[in-house]
C-alpha cells in the first residue's frame, strides 16, 4: 500500500513538474526586445538562458556549457562599443559570464556563480523588455 502511494506521489510530482520549461521556452520573443543593442543582444542572452536551464535541471554539467557560454560572452562583448545605454546591464551579464567562466577554470566553481548569471541575465532581459 505505502509503495502504491509512493508512486501516485511521484507520478503526481513528474506529472506537475513535466509542464516546467528547461529549454527558455519562457524567454520573450526576439521582437520583443527593444531595437539596437537589445534586439542584436536577444539571440545570445536568449542562448545563455538555454545554457543556464541546462546546468540547473542536470541535463549537462557545467564544464559541458562552457565552450557554447563562451561563444555567446563574445557575441555579446561584440555588441559594447555601440551600446549605449544599454552597455550596462550588458556589461553586467558579460562579467557574469566571465566569473563563471573563470571559477571553471580555477576549479572553484559554485552554483553560486551560475545564479549570477541567471540574475544578470535575468535584469538584462527585463531592461531590453520593459
Amino acid at each position: 500500500m505505502k509503495r502504491r502511494a509512493a508512486l501516485g506521489v511521484l507520478l503526481v510530482g513528474v506529472l506537475l513538474t513535466s509542464g516546467c520549461s528547461r529549454t527558455g521556452s519562457s524567454d520573450p520573443p526576439v521582437d520583443h526586445f527593444a531595437a539596437g543593442t537589445c534586439r542584436q543582444a536577444a539571440a545570445p542572452t536568449i542562448a545563455v538562458g538555454k545554457l543556464v536551464a541546462d546546468v540547473t535541471h542536470h541535463a549537462k554539467t557545467a564544464q559541458q556549457v562552457e565552450p557554447a557560454i563562451t561563444t555567446e560572452q563574445s557575441r555579446l562583448r561584440a555588441l559594447l562599443p555601440g551600446a549605449g545605454p544599454t552597455a550596462r546591464p550588458l556589461q553586467d551579464l558579460i562579467t557574469a559570464i566571465g566569473y563563471f567562466r573563470i571559477t571553471l577554470d580555477s576549479h572553484t566553481y559554485t552554483t553560486a556563480r551560475l545564479t549570477d548569471v541567471r540574475n544578470a541575465r535575468t535584469a538584462f532581459v527585463r531592461y531590453c523588455t520593459k
